[in-house]
């Protein structure tokens, strides 16, 4: 234990944590966001789970959030940080687990803050966590968990109804591109209004190029800014992670390719389940949907249905659009399953697609010509061009914007612009949600 919490003999012995030391020693650092949301979070009891994609930096943030308790002057010995990868089932978690408790109450300490680090690995893992819960005994503790896959793809969640306290999910998703801009150029007022950031846009439209090759992933913005190329070592383990969560899951790598190539084959457009079933050799239609909704559990993509716009609402039978949740995935997968990138112009529509989706419900729309981005909750659409040429127009009850990375006319928004402000559309539309 005390391997893992080297604090423990001091506040100053955080420096010699690993991921601490590489952190600071990184060219390009970056705090997370969401350590502030989780800061606040910090109530007993509160059993808080900790969700994202692989190579994320779930890891680096609880480390981090160490970092931060300690400078606000908590008691070291009442926080603890396990990584758990390497325990074997429930069993040996319930032991670490209690021994901590009975460490710290030999040192007085009542309340602490208990980080378990990828804590999926052991076999039936929540059988210890639910234990300790229904005795009491972390009736005085924050429990923050991490994991990426199981929690969600096999419902373990489910064995806490009741017993979160005042617990609350959280999602670590890869770098935005204002939070990469705020990493890349530090002197660009990300926080500024739209208008304030007119005489930026060469200046972004460059730095939106470098998303779209560096993607979102911390290592691969470190590598990407500091060296200008993305290290292929991290590309190799993004993929192995990605492989290694199948396995685990027991579900087959031939046809989770085959489902990854029509994702990047048929992207940007639409597609039907039946008609990937037939054309990749898949079963039927409903292991083209399992697949599907196994990528979105692992983080790795996002689907977007049909909306409605004369009702706003989405259905579910007609053709969706899938996309990755980072550029980068789209290189990664594409090597994986042995298909050529698409265009750029797709990636931009994907990156479009999940910023505003972590901010709202989206969908798309298509009769005669397409709306690649509806916002049903703002009655607002959004086509993704390479430049302007379209003007304001309105299908069913939702006004459409063209986004575009040379806008000048009316109705046209810059791609920019609209990545930097995706959580804020009606500031930057000059909408209200009732609008």
């Amino acid at each position: 234990m005390e391997e893992f919490n080297p604090w423990w003999r001091g506040a100053g012995k955080l420096d010699e944590d690993y991921d601490i030391r590489r952190w600071v020693e990184s060219p390009v650092r970056w705090v997370p966001p969401l350590l502030h949301e989780i800061m606040g979070a910090l109530k007993p009891f509160s059993l808080h789970f900790l969700f994202g994609p692989r190579q994320v930096g779930k890891t680096t943030l609880l480390k981090l959030l160490v970092r931060e308790l300690l400078g606000r002057g908590w008691d070291p010995r009442a926080i603890f940080y396990y990584s758990c990868d390497m325990l074997g089932d429930y069993r040996e978690l319930e032991e670490v687990l209690r021994g901590y408790l009975r460490l710290r109450s030999s040192w007085g300490v009542r309340s602490s803050v208990i980080l378990l680090d990828e804590v999926t690995y052991p076999r039936e893992w929540f059988r210890a966590v639910k234990s300790l819960i229904d005795r009491g005994l972390l009736s005085s503790d924050v429990v923050v968990a991490t994991g990426s896959l199981s929690m969600v793809a096999r419902r373990e969640l489910e064995a806490f109804p009741g017993r979160r306290g005042l617990g609350r999910d959280f999602l670590l998703t890869p770098l935005s591109f204002r939070d990469f801009v705020g990493v890349a150029r530090s002197d660009v007022p990300v926080t500024s209004s739209p208008s304030d950031l007119l005489g930026w846009l060469g200046v972004l439209e460059e730095l939106l190029e470098r998303y779209l090759e560096c993607g979102g992933f911390p290592r691969s913005v470190v590598s990407c800014l500091s060296k200008g190329v993305v290290d292929t070592g991290f590309e190799r383990d993004l993929l192995n992670s990605i492989v290694f969560d199948l396995n685990r899951l027991r579900r087959s790598e031939v046809f989770a390719k085959r489902v990854a190539r029509a994702i990047v084959e048929k992207a940007p457009n639409a597609f039907s389940l039946n008609s990937v079933a037939r054309e990749y050799g898949l079963r039927s239609h409903k292991v083209v949907l399992s697949y599907i909704d196994l990528f979105e559990k692992l983080f790795l993509a996002r689907s977007l249905l049909y909306v409605d716009v004369s009702r706003l609402v989405e259905d579910v039978r007609k053709e969706r659009k899938v996309h990755f949740v980072d550029p980068l995935l789209y290189r990664v997968v594409s090597r994986w399953a042995g298909v050529r990138q698409p265009e750029e112009g797709a990636v931009l529509e994907a990156v479009v697609a999940e910023h505003i989706a972590r901010a709202y419900r989206v969908g798309y729309w298509r009769d005669g010509f397409e709306v690649d981005i509806v916002v049903p909750e703002l009655g607002v659409g959004f086509e993704v061009k390479s430049r302007d040429s379209e003007r304001l127009r309105r299908v069913g009850r939702v006004a459409v914007y063209t986004a575009a990375l040379q806008a000048s006319g009316p109705g046209t928004i810059p791609l920019p612009l609209l990545l930097l402000y995706y959580d804020r559309l009606g500031d930057l539309l000059g909408l209200s949600p009732d609008s």
